[in-house]
């Protein structure tokens, strides 16, 4: 069914009702129904009182009185924790033992011209100039020494990377202990830097 045929329908009950209801006015077939209105004893309304709910029975007599609650127990605190004593003067660790300077070594390798040549700074020697470097070494036990850089003047010519390279080509004569040699010693070499 479309909308067209509901509105039709919906029209023709609502024509039908209208009529139905002028037809009734008019033949005071009203009458009977608005009598009953009319009539105040023809209309009744019981309404029916509600007995409250009867109360609960009392309880039991034999049954025993509720335990009582148990009592409160008051716990201990527990005891403070005391802090541990802190030592006043910490522990001092032993001193090394002092790193002995080697003031007179004897040298078994010493590095030649060619190698002077060799790593003489480029830039330095093309133009003319010379240095010296001071380096700090620490001799192991077969002779070879480790050294850096302690003084190089001038500065930024390249001689104190220059001598350190140079120092691989030193082996000097180990400290002995007991027959053994052994590691350790401090000695200073100067190196100079010269033009031939």
């Amino acid at each position: 069914m479309n909308i067209v045929q509901l509105r039709l329908i919906s029209m023709a009950l609502a024509a039908v009702i209208t009529i139905s209801i002028v037809y009734l006015a008019f033949t005071q077939k009203f009458s009977a129904i608005t009598d009953i209105f009319s009539d105040l004893d023809a209309i009744k309304v019981e309404v029916e009182e509600k007995k409250p709910p009867p109360p609960p029975p009392p309880p039991p007599k034999d049954r025993p009185p509720p335990p009582p609650p148990p009592p409160v127990v008051q716990r201990e605190t527990p005891p403070t924790p005391t802090a541990a004593p802190v030592p006043t003067e910490l522990p001092v660790a032993p001193a090394p033992p002092p790193v002995s300077v080697i003031t007179n070594p004897t040298w078994l390798e010493r590095p030649n011209a060619r190698d002077f040549a060799r790593y003489y700074p480029e830039r330095a020697l093309e133009r003319e100039r010379t240095g010296r470097v001071v380096l700090d070494c620490v001799v192991a036990a077969d002779g070879r020494i480790g050294c850096g850089v302690a003084s190089e003047d001038p500065t930024g010519w390249g001689f104190g990377e220059a001598a350190v390279r140079i120092s691989r080509s030193f082996r000097m004569s180990p400290r002995m202990e007991n027959g053994a040699p052994t590691e350790g010693g401090r000695v200073r070499v100067p190196i100079n830097f010269r033009l031939e």
